[in-house]
Order: C-alpha cells, then sequence, then structure tokens
C-alpha cells in the first residue's frame, strides 16, 4: 500500500500530475481518460525475449507487471548505443503518443533488465527510484 505520492505520466497526452493517497493510482488520466499511464508502485518482471543478431542482442522485450496487476509489455532496440523504445503496450492497449517527445520515464527494473541484455552506453528517461 502506497502512503506516499506519485508521479504519474500519461503516455498519451503527455500530462503528468501527481497522485495523493493511501492507495496505488487508479492507472487512468484524468485529463484525457486514458488507461496508458505509468505503473503504479513497484514493477516486477515477468519474462524478457531477447532478439539477437549476430553475436549481439539487437532487440529485447520485457513483460512486467505492476502492484495493480496491470501488464506493461516493452519492445526496445540497440540504436547506436542507445536503448531505443520501440514500442509499449499497456493492458491490452497499444501506447500511440500523438507527440513524439513524450517517452515514459521507465522504473528501475525495466532499465536494469534493458542494460543486462542490449550492449548500451545509455538509456533516455531512466528513472532514479
Amino acid at each position: 500500500m502506497s502512503t506516499a505520492s506519485e508521479i504519474i505520466q500519461c503516455y498519451d497526452c503527455g500530462e503528468s500530475y501527481q497522485y495523493l493517497g493511501r492507495q496505488h493510482h487508479p492507472g487512468e488520466c484524468p485529463t484525457c481518460n486514458s488507461h496508458c499511464v505509468s505503473p503504479a508502485g513497484e514493477v516486477s518482471i515477468l519474462t524478457t525475449v531477447d532478439v539477437s543478431a549476430g553475436e549481439e542482442i539487437s532487440m529485447v522485450a520485457v513483460l512486467a507487471i505492476d502492484e495493480c496487476r496491470r501488464r506493461y509489455l516493452y519492445h526496445f532496440s540497440n540504436t547506436g548505443g542507445e536503448a531505443r523504445l520501440l514500442a509499449l503496450r499497456v493492458g491490452d492497449q497499444t501506447v500511440r503518443s500523438s507527440n513524439e517527445s513524450i517517452i515514459p520515464a521507465l522504473p528501475a527494473a525495466i532499465s536494469s533488465v534493458v542494460k543486462e541484455y542490449l550492449p548500451i552506453t545509455s538509456i533516455p528517461h531512466d528513472s532514479k527510484d
């Protein structure tokens, strides 16, 4: 149970807001009503799938679940030594941002797996929690 505030990001409209409450946030953006919002609480990795190109891994898919049991499926590639988010599904919805600059802040568990599987030097919007 969360007793602190959470910063929530909507992956569709780009709105960020702070949620205060004893429970985790409800998983819906109050601005656009999208369910494509950042995870609630801690994220647990369910599985990873890597795709190798020769000797190096060039892509990785990470399936995770948040504390409210919502599923997140991230697809990353190695682009010039930097992890690039190719696609993101939240539940059964694919994130289709109208703003190309909206890149989700990545939970620490996701960043850790991506760094483990991809030969990268950096990962954009790596959260430090």
